[in-house]
């Protein structure tokens, strides 16, 4: 609970005693009643003071803040954004466009499978002892599979007068819609959406309903809503990159854009910190551009061991090219180089980007990244320029959303020698990093 001010909430102990037991119990309730009345404003007038202080600051730039970013596995760092950056990286960079002067510190506090009730198990370390000036919170996506939504209201309460009671301006969201699925329905989400409307209208905080926001984009666009998802409840880079811009739009009222913001530039990372060390290198990659990798970087290093585990597509179903993928992370390579296959039968674009989510998914650690994910766009086959360019937008789009360099190939022919130039590119820059 809010610590209430002594002067505002005090009660006059001698009137209590003046009167029979009876009328003890009436004035009391009447004084609570009075007092919530009383001190509730005043509540929310803190958190609402709160907020325009790190508003002022974020436009000022005179005073550094620091913002947290509290929830479960759509705010942490998995396989699902690439396993380098998540919404929290990109609300970084989102206030940094809003705010030109500002000073941000961006901290990320999202850990898979939590719900609000871990999350009050950990606030204290990992929120509260990091001195954010505002939390961001997103919890509610596996609090609908085991909380209780009476327990979930005062679970996110806590949460939101811990953060106020440490001097800490709260932003609540509610979790984004998904695919249908038993475990989590989208009445359900929303259901537990509502509760989130309800706390931050009565604590004065803002509100970014993603539930909402996503469900009408999914209405216009629903191609364009699945290629915000990684999977059935986890969005992609795509999707962290619109929480990003919806937080600061819905928040701050501020209109920015996140779609010029490339992947990391470190495509070849971990495999070339391993040549340079003169570390043998293992590989699954499906052909032919594993082979033409390996041999560009044997061009390199021409010492180096590199040793290739072929992932077969050609000629393959669907299943059988998805079953290789489930035996990356246990192989645990250096590098593995994924084409986006297209096997027959599979033609619709949400049919193939939710095919082509499957394969790099696990083609990713699952948290960190110990080994690098190269993705490659191959040529179209067909001969038609409008199915030509529909399905390389398909592509380009689906790679944006997994967060890491790729290696685009235009035309069959120069695929070698466009491989090459990316290769050269990855050593040139680590050499230049040096």
């Amino acid at each position: 609970m809010l610590k209430l001010p002594a002067a505002d909430c005090a009660d006059d102990r001698s009137v209590f005693r003046r009167h029979h037991h009876s009328e003890m119990v009436s004035l009391l309730l009447s004084g609570l009643v009075l007092l919530a009345a009383e001190c509730l404003p005043a509540a929310e007038a803190d958190a609402k003071s709160l907020f325009q202080a790190v508003q002022r600051d974020l436009e000022s730039g005179e005073k550094p803040v620091k913002v947290a970013c509290f929830g479960d596995s759509i705010t942490g760092v998995y396989y699902h954004s690439g396993s380098q950056r998540a919404w929290c990286d990109m609300l970084g960079l989102a206030l940094e466009q809003a705010f030109p002067q500002a000073d941000v510190e961006m901290v990320n506090a999202g850990i898979s499978g939590h719900t609000t009730v871990n999350a009050l198990g950990r606030i204290e370390k990992d929120v509260i002892a990091r001195k954010p000036r505002l939390t961001v919170v997103m919890f509610g996506m596996n609090d609908v599979t085991r909380v209780p939504i009476a327990q979930y209201e005062a679970n996110l309460r806590k949460i939101c007068s811990d953060c106020l009671a440490a001097g800490s301006a709260v932003v609540l969201c509610t979790p984004n819609n998904v695919y249908d699925n038993g475990a989590r329905p989208n009445g359900k989400l929303d259901q537990f959406s509502d509760v989130v409307r309800r706390v931050a209208k009565e604590t004065n905080v803002p509100l970014v309903d993603f539930f909402r926001l996503w469900t009408d984009y999914r209405k216009a666009d629903e191609l364009a809503w699945i290629q915000l998802m990684s999977d059935s409840i986890h969005p992609n880079m795509n999707g962290h990159r619109l929480f990003a811009e919806q937080i600061v739009q819905e928040a701050f009222g501020l209109k920015v854009s996140l779609n010029d913001v490339p992947p990391p530039a470190d495509g070849l990372q971990k495999t070339l910190a391993q040549l340079r060390a003169g570390k043998p290198v293992s590989m699954i990659a499906m052909p032919p551009w594993g082979g033409l990798v390996a041999r560009r970087l044997r061009h390199h290093f021409p010492q180096a061991e590199i040793s290739e585990t072929v992932w077969e597509v050609e000629g393959r179903t669907a299943a059988d090219i998805a079953k290789i993928s489930t035996t990356v992370r246990s192989r645990k390579p250096t590098l593995v180089v994924v084409g986006l296959p297209q096997p027959a039968g599979l033609e619709d674009p949400a049919g193939l980007h939710r095919f082509w989510e499957g394969l790099l998914n696990l083609s990713f650690s699952f948290g960190s990244r110990p080994w690098d994910v190269v993705p490659v766009q191959p040529p179209v086959a067909s001969t038609d320029p409008a199915v030509q360019e529909s399905r390389q937008q398909l592509m380009r789009v689906f790679l944006l959303g997994k967060d890491v360099e790729y290696i685009e190939v235009q035309e069959a022919a120069s695929a070698e020698s466009q491989r090459n130039a990316w290769v050269d590119r990855q050593v040139e820059r680590a050499v230049e990093s040096d």
